[in-house]
């Protein structure tokens, strides 16, 4: 009996500390309007990958979607941008890449596949408040907005995200 009572606590703590809280499950929430188009996430994913700025050094990538990304297939792919563009093509939604960096600098790229539309936020002047808690491996956290309106190509636009995600291991 002694041994149960040692046991038992034992192999709660050990469960515990390998089953995630619910809290700190994978999610994305928030919007991104341009014009008419409106974008609001379902799915997230993120994983490390070369900063395309400088390629010797490593960011982030969170890849939002509005339908149920292929996380195998992300995880496998060489190419995460293309294989998440692939997969929006595929289902006919749209994506949004957060490139979010070590020191919390980031870059927002949104393609929406109904109208075939990209948008590049990243030679934009500086419109976003950024609040990142945790930048890094193995977990990404914070929210990421617009302070105004902006414009992009005439269309006015505006985001707000709050993200809570793994960083997957590839």
């Amino acid at each position: 009996m002694i041994r149960l009572r040692v046991f038992l606590p034992l192999l709660a703590a050990v469960v515990w500390l390998r089953v995630p809280p619910a809290w700190a499950a994978d999610n994305a929430s928030g919007h991104f309007k341009l014009g008419e188009q409106l974008f609001e996430p379902t799915d997230v994913y993120a994983a490390s990958v070369a900063d395309f700025m400088a390629p010797a050094k490593k960011l982030v990538m969170v890849l939002l979607a509005d339908f149920p990304f292929d996380h195998a297939k992300l995880g496998k792919a060489a190419d995460l941008h293309r294989e998440a563009m692939d997969q929006a093509l595929a289902h006919r939604k749209n994506i949004i890449e957060l490139m979010v960096r070590p020191d919390g600098d980031s870059d927002l790229f949104a393609y929406f596949s109904a109208t075939m539309i990209d948008v590049d936020l990243h030679e934009q002047e500086p419109n976003e408040e950024v609040q990142w808690q945790s930048t890094l491996s193995p977990r990404v956290e914070g929210r990421y907005r617009t302070k105004a309106p902006g414009s992009y190509k005439g269309e006015s636009y505006t985001f707000d995200f709050k993200v809570a995600v793994d960083v997957a291991r590839r």
